[in-house]
């Protein structure tokens, strides 16, 4: 009796490859393990037949190895010297491949070098003509700003020595007819004496300190335990020394509020501020909810000065 072994080749139904590990589906379909099994891990359903398979219903097939016969190049001496020719052949190949590659990054690299390098230069000849030309601009705003002062020393040189003897008697008597008329120096203010006794006496912080600042100070004439101030905080804050706290803060202004001042017999808050705009400020009697009585923005720059 003779004994024939068939090796029966078994193709993957997902990579139609020849399988090394087979298992088969319920649905009779035969797929490589490792493959089929990285296929349902993103998803559940066979991808043949559609229907939901699961790793666990899979079957694995039990199949005997048999050894591949050698080629028949192999098999002898000049086969064997012609497969290591064209071993040889492709390693040649490809380290000629390998040197042709590295010869194109070498030139790409000195390429990028030198591109660098002219970049370089060119950017520290723009930086040194900005600096020249920064330079050479302040030295013409320096000589703008002085032309005008020596145009005008020369105008009032000019302007005096052509002065004629009853015209500077003329502007001498209107000096001191004016003089006469000006009025008394006011001598209401503390004396020098006075104010460089002046201490101490209490300190609060009231206005945001970012951004710090008061721009403005007032106390109120009828009661001099009342004081507004105007801060760099956009606000104006009314507080009572008495107390020692604050009693309102007088929000409203989009810029640093520069003037504030009170009524001098009522209730009213005036301020003013750098967003062009003065705001009268009231409150109801004995209360401190002040609110915005009105709005006056006539002006086109900030507000310097007011008084009731």
């Amino acid at each position: 009796f003779f004994c024939c072994q068939i090796k029966i080749n078994m193709i993957c139904s997902l990579s139609g490859q020849e399988v090394v590990e087979p298992v088969v589906s319920p649905a009779g379909n035969v797929f490589e393990k490792a493959v089929i099994e990285k296929y349902l891990a993103q998803n559940d359903k066979c991808p043949v037949t559609g229907e939901p398979l699961s790793v666990e219903e899979l079957i694995s097939i039990k199949v005997s190895t048999v050894a591949q016969p050698r080629p028949v190049s192999a098999a002898s001496i000049p086969g064997l010297l012609k497969t290591f020719q064209n071993e040889w052949d492709a390693i040649v190949l490809e380290t000629f491949t390998l040197k042709k590659q590295l010869d194109t990054a070498r030139q790409e690299l000195a390429n990028a070098l030198y591109q660098n390098d002219a970049s370089c230069r060119v950017i520290a000849r723009l930086i040194k003509e900005r600096d020249e030309a920064r330079a050479a601009l302040i030295a013409l705003k320096d000589q703008v700003h002085s032309q005008p002062q020596a145009q005008a020393q020369e105008n009032m040189e000019t302007d005096s020595d052509g002065f004629s003897k009853d015209l500077a008697n003329e502007m001498t008597a209107l000096s001191k007819e004016l003089s006469g008329a000006r009025a008394s120096r006011d001598t209401s203010a503390a004396p020098k004496e006075q104010v460089q006794k002046f201490s101490q006496k209490l300190t609060r912080s009231i206005h945001k300190t970012s951004p710090a600042g008061i721009l403005s100070v007032n106390v109120h004439a009828m009661d001099d335990t009342k004081v507004v101030t105007g801060g760099m905080d956009c606000t104006a804050i009314v507080f009572d020394r008495a107390e020692k706290k604050k009693l309102a803060t007088l929000s409203g202004h989009s810029k640093a509020v520069t003037k504030a001042a009170f009524h001098p017999v009522g209730t009213l808050i005036a301020t003013g501020s750098r967003d062009n705009t003065i705001r009268i400020w009231t409150a109801p009697t004995n209360s401190t909810n002040y609110n915005t009585h009105v709005t006056l923005s006539n002006h086109s720059e900030e507000i310097t000065s007011l008084k009731f």
